[in-house]
């Protein structure tokens, strides 16, 4: 939604960290999947790089100006919360971002509970469009 305004290297590192997020629980969903493949086609990204670890890419955007924080928060919650099962390795790796990135509290609580609401109307549009 928002990754589009990264730039390039950033793209791939982003896009690196949403996979790793997605599958750190041993596997990604079809929702999951289908996110990934979105931002693929996005960002004009076409393999996911394998640059670092979750915690590596995680340093990479915690030096990163607020906004492109901000993005990177926003997005990730989507891609945690889209197959409605967040394990525990998932839970920590994410725990991990949102410490690297450090924000300011509310503003992270701000986003998290932003792209909840926004989640949930993206389930509800997509129960009436598609049944």
């Amino acid at each position: 939604m928002f990754a589009d305004r990264l730039d390039a290297e950033a793209r791939g590192k982003f896009l690196e960290l949403v996979y790793k997020l997605a599958s750190c629980d041993g596997g990604y969903g079809e929702e999951e999947q289908e996110i990934i493949d979105s931002y693929r086609n996005e960002l004009s990204v076409h393999e996911i790089p394998d640059t670092g670890s979750i915690h590596e890419l995680a340093d990479y955007f915690g030096e990163k100006e607020n906004p492109v924080k901000k993005i990177v928060l926003f997005e990730i919650c989507g891609i945690i919360l889209s197959d409605h099962n967040v394990g525990e390795n998932e839970q920590a790796a994410f725990d991990y971002v949102k410490e690297a990135l450090a924000l300011d509290e509310q503003v992270t609580e701000e986003i998290v509970s932003v792209a909840n609401d926004f989640k949930i109307i993206r389930d509800r549009i997509a129960d009436i469009v598609f049944s």
